[in-house]
């Protein structure tokens, strides 16, 4: 490309940003970059056009960077400002506010313009102050993340709780947006607002979506599905349609007799008369005031107020937070703005009332660590209490709003643009559940590979070289599930412990397999296993300062994903150590912590202490007062392999363990 050509595209691609015409813009921007990939000026407005443009805004990072790197930064004065942006989003508070204050100091605009930036820039940094006091009590959550199912993120607490959230999927989401969730029919269908391809006008309005539309989802099989423009369902007797214009959903009351929308600016409802729904009516001349803007609306589960966000001339900033008495039959009272409790110089929207005196809203001002978070307070006598950030991973430096809560505390959605999801806003679920809960289901299926195939280990043979009586009656359990089920195979494993001969792996396992055989399954059915090297940790381990080693029991406990304590389901795999322990007043224990290969290096060893402390920590509870020696591994001495674990991902929770050895 020529110099002339270039500056010819450059223009026009200026052009397309200043029109907010992204995607063109972004086109051009990729040519010249193609053409040379060191043109500084060119590394930043492609990285500011990916920004503005894209749901995916960190992808402008690697430009803006690469823009620092060889530019004149006073040929880019906006430079810092999105590179503070991009920071802020992937939680990196401190290099966020480096990047805002170099702005602030050289690059701001002057006149009315460089006080709303400075304004606007100040608040950022707040947020990020913010940001850092969150992130340090969340470090250990976020490293926490699991994701082993496609659009859930699981995220682990130090209590053993954990926070689970799932966006909803393309079945719901779109490559647009979506939010204002409402569920009915105890949980069963779900209504929301949506600005995809095929709305009902088929135009785009000023922000580059679509009009929005209602939708409807049904839930099948735990999931919903079956969305569909509520325009092509008979559904709240056909008296809610779509039309070219806007149509929002807003909230419904608890007793899912009112219904809350909003078209054509203004807040609607369509009550239920208990037989038929009845046509949409404007609500309150109050709400409707010339120079007023009501947006969203949450009424109280009892009836008697309701509290709404709005942009009047009595804010206190830029979008607040009302409220207003029910004085009547379908009459309100005068909007009341709630004043300095909940509202700030900021905005604040989308207000829930999950019952009388709990009220959830978002905001950007407040703690927020960035866009609107999701906040909640609650009403002491006539005063809102502080509102307290519902934190990380909730809460994001995006944005998220339209915070729903079930009634009955089970579950909560939320709209929000946070990275990963298919569109510009998607609608998420949020559930929160126990380690111990879920581990004890995933334990006590800890046998089964896949749904016909059984995994035997942690053989336990006392002295004699007999199987132990406890440990037999396991296997029993296992003889008679393979001859309820002909098409269920097994597949034993043996393991040798620190200071024996390796030939005990063998022995082991083939005892447990001429057991099964003795007892009726056919050999084709068995796989014994049993690897020529230390099943603990490794390494080979000959002595200790006492002398050698000579194993006298073993017991492995696994571990659920992130779990770190003993579940119901694992003490009572621990019964039989504990009465063998009665007698042996001079036996020595070895604990041995291990983990599995997923998150980081540093945060899995410290995962593996934590394990072995528990089991320590039960042990001593029950009354063990030998001696106990541990020793952390983390993920470096897993019992299978990566490669092993890709072919089967049920073999992922067998590298999750505390071995127990007794010498």
């Amino acid at each position: 490309m020529t110099e002339d050509e270039r500056k010819k595209v450059l223009k026009q691609a200026r052009a397309y940003f200043q029109m907010e015409e992204f995607t063109d813009a972004f086109k051009l921007y990729s040519m010249l970059h193609e053409d040379d990939t060191n043109d500084a000026r060119v590394n930043f407005e492609l990285g500011m056009t990916i920004y503005e443009g894209s749901f995916n805004k960190l992808a402008a990072k690697k430009y803006l960077e690469k823009a620092e790197r060889d530019g004149n930064r006073e040929d880019m004065p906006e430079l810092f400002y999105y590179m503070g942006r991009v920071y802020h989003l992937e939680h990196d508070f401190l290099f966020a506010t480096a990047s805002y204050s170099t702005y602030m100091a050289e690059a701001l605009p002057p006149g009315k313009q460089g006080k709303l930036r400075e304004k606007e820039v100040q608040a950022y940094i707040q947020q990020c102050e913010e940001g850092k006091d969150l992130m340090e009590e969340s470090e250990d959550i976020l490293a926490s993340v699991e994701t082993n199912e496609k659009n859930i993120h699981k995220y682990f607490l130090e209590d053993g709780s954990f926070v689970k959230i799932e966006n909803l999927g393309e079945e719901v989401n779109s490559a647009f947006s979506e939010y204002g969730p409402i569920i009915m029919e105890k949980g069963e269908t779900l209504l929301f607002t949506s600005r995809r391809e095929a709305s009902t006008g088929g135009l785009l309005y000023t922000d580059g979506e679509y009009f929005e539309d209602i939708y409807v989802a049904k839930k099948k099989f735990g999931i919903f599905t079956e969305v569909q423009n509520i325009n092509n369902m008979d559904v709240f007797d056909n008296v809610i349609r779509n039309s070219e214009k806007h149509d929002a959903t807003v909230s419904i009351s608890s007793d899912e007799k009112e219904l809350y929308l909003y078209k054509d600016n203004q807040i609607e409802h369509v009550n239920f008369n208990g037989e038929n729904w009845v046509q949409p009516a404007k609500f309150s001349e109050e709400f409707s005031r010339t120079g007023s803007q009501v947006t969203s609306a949450t009424i109280s589960p009892d009836g008697s107020y309701m509290i709404l966000s709005a942009t009047r001339f009595d804010c206190i900033g830029g979008r607040d937070l009302y409220i207003s008495e029910n004085i009547g039959e379908d009459d309100w009272g005068e909007l009341k703005n709630i004043g300095p409790e909940l509202n700030t110089i900021q905005d604040e929207d989308s207000p829930f009332m999950l019952n009388d005196t709990t009220l959830y809203f978002s905001s950007n001002g407040h703690s927020s660590i960035g866009g609107y978070d999701i906040f909640v307070s609650y009403l002491r006598g006539e005063k809102w209490s502080t509102p307290e950030n519902l934190k990380i991973p909730i809460n994001s430096p995006y944005d998220e709003i339209n915070y729903l809560g079930g009634h009955d505390g089970s579950y909560a959605f939320v709209a929000s643009n946070r990275q990963g999801g298919f569109g510009a806003f998607d609608l998420y679920m949020i559930t929160e559940g126990s380690e111990e809960e879920t581990d004890d289901e995933m334990l006590a299926n800890i046998g089964k590979k896949v749904a016909s195939v059984l995994i035997i280990d942690s053989i336990v043979l006392l002295e004699n070289g007999s199987i132990d009586s406890t440990y037999r009656a396991e296997l029993d359990e296992k003889v008679a599930l393979m001859q309820a089920n002909d098409g269920i195979t097994a597949e034993i494993y043996g393991a040798a412990l620190p200071g024996e001969d390796k030939d005990m792996a063998r022995k082991r396992a083939l005892k447990a397999y001429n057991y099964m055989v003795n007892q009726g399954i056919s050999e084709d059915r068995l796989t014994a296993n049993y690897p020529g090297k230390d099943a603990i940790d490794g390494k080979e381990k000959t002595e200790d300062a006492g002398g050698p080693f000579v194993a006298k029991y073993e017991q492995t406990i696994h571990f659920g994903t992130n779990a770190k304590l003993v579940t119901e389901y694992s003490r009572g795999k621990l019964v039989a150590f504990l009465d063998y322990m009665k007698d042996k007043p001079d036996a020595k224990v070895y604990l041995s912590g291990h983990s599995d290969h997923v998150g980081n290096e540093k945060y899995n060893l410290e995962l593996s202490k934590k394990r072995t402390d528990s089991v320590e920590e039960y042990l001593r509870s029950q009354g063990i007062k030998q001696d106990i020696r541990k020793e952390y591994f983390g993920e470096s001495t897993p019992r299978f392999s990566q490669e092993e674990v890709q072919n089967d991902p049920n073999k992922l929770i067998l590298n999750r363990r505390v071995n127990i050895v007794v010498f």
